[in-house]
């Protein structure tokens, strides 16, 4: 239980900072 807070943290870190990399290139290319 407590190895599986980590990963989930990790995974949301990863995926917001993709988010936040994609709005970025939107944002430079418009």
């Amino acid at each position: 239980m407590d190895g599986a807070a980590p990963d989930r943290r990790a995974d949301l870190v990863g995926a917001l900072w993709m988010v936040a990399a994609m709005a970025a290139f939107a944002v430079e290319d418009a």
